[in-house]
């Protein structure tokens, strides 16, 4: 939630610093400090998606109030791209090397650095970043093995309930799991990992939304699946626009959520139903006189 409140802040301040009148140094700075902040709180979150995603909404932003694309704005999700991969995937590694590592700790935070540097100048056979940034955003060979095992075995008991959790998406939504014991947990990257990839390790792997409708009800379930996709991308995207400066508000709120589809599926649909008033919400309280003569 906090995150979301970050990126709401970063979208107002850089709308009004991308509209056509002037604006003062202070706001400027003001944009800043908030672009910074999401920044760093990426890095801290340990979530390369969030380094980088602050600089997609400023361009966004910037197309929304100019009518085009900033040409700082490719070079500038490259080297963000590039600056999470070089810290982060070596932090994950320091991290799992050292059973005694405290995520929570800033001391033990601190004291991994020094680690990853030695790691980074001792080791000549370390991965360049660009091959672990194709490595890391590619899962064709991770998802594969999914799909082959759909082909070849029934799912055993206790797996995920892959079509059911599709369907009562809106329910897993609304409904809090102190009202519903039984609701179910995304854990399927464990289950992934150990069932599919036979994997020993406690650790989660990511599928692919494609290899999750595939479990949900094989080819016919992505194509469905991918269509429902691109009808709420474009009717979002068509129907929050036509709603001034409150509408890209939200449409930015929702820009993660539309645009990286989760391993599990149901988690679009959950986002979007949970996300969407929220943003409504709050850019009414930001933006009241706007939502009124919109409504009007």
């Amino acid at each position: 939630m906090a995150d979301s409140l970050g990126r709401l802040a970063l979208v107002g301040i850089a709308m009004h610093c991308f509209a056509p009148p002037r604006v003062t140094i202070f706001d400027w700075l003001l944009l800043s400090l908030v672009l910074s902040y999401e920044v760093a709180f990426g890095f801290l979150s340990g979530f390369k998606s969030g380094v980088v995603m602050p600089f997609i909404i400023l361009g966004l932003a910037y197309y929304s109030q100019r009518g085009r694309f900033p040409r700082w704005l490719a070079p500038a999700i490259v080297v963000a791209v590039m600056a999470a991969y070089a810290v982060i995937e070596p932090f994950r590694v320091t991290r799992s090397q050292d059973a005694g590592f405290s995520g929570t700790s800033i001391g033990g935070i601190m004291t991994a650095i020094p680690s990853i540097d030695t790691i980074s100048l001792n080791d000549d056979s370390a991965t360049p970043t660009w091959v672990l940034f194709l490595m890391r955003s590619n899962l064709t060979y991770v998802a594969s093995l999914g799909i082959e095992y759909a082909a070849n075995h029934e799912l055993p008991e206790g797996s995920p309930e892959f079509l059911s959790n599709i369907i009562l998406a809106p329910a897993h939504a609304l409904i809090p799991r102190f009202l519903w014991e039984s609701k179910s947990l995304q854990n399927i990257g464990l289950w992934y990992s150990s069932e599919v990839l036979e994997s020993s390790a406690s650790s989660s792997t990511g599928m692919s939304a494609v290899t999750y409708l595939n479990f949900a009800g094989g080819p016919l379930a992505v194509i469905v699946g991918f269509l429902i996709v691109g009808i709420f991308q474009r009717g979002l995207f068509d129907g929050l626009r036509h709603f001034g400066g409150g509408g890209l508000i939200v449409l930015f709120g929702l820009l993660s959520t539309l645009t990286i589809i989760d391993n599990a599926f149901n988690t679009f649909l959950i986002g979007i139903i949970r996300t969407l008033p929220i943003m409504v919400f709050l850019q009414y309280l930001l933006l009241p006189r706007t939502s009124r003569q919109c409504a009007e």
